[in-house]
């Protein structure tokens, strides 16, 4: 089984803080979808980048909802991203 690209930490039940470390490859980085829908909040500065689907990448910075099936992903950066 190939591994996840962060870290996964369980703060309380359906809340996790995940860990991407600067070191992950970009390829390790790829489009998907959530199966559920997921609010996201991106924890401190960051020079990582989050892109949907048809749309330009913005700073991963505060609080986004992607909704289930919503086609997204990281863009990597070179500091560590806590979300």
């Amino acid at each position: 089984m190939k591994s996840l690209p962060f870290t996964e930490e369980k703060i309380s039940d359906g809340i996790y803080k995940r860990t991407f470390d600067p070191s992950t490859e970009s390829e390790e980085l790829k489009w998907h979808q959530d199966t559920e829908d997921r609010i996201v909040i991106f924890l401190g500065n960051t020079d990582w980048m989050y892109q949907e689907d048809d749309v330009l990448p913005v700073p991963a910075i505060g609080e986004f909802f992607i909704p289930a099936g919503k086609w997204h992903r990281l863009l990597k950066g070179k500091t560590k991203l806590d979300v």
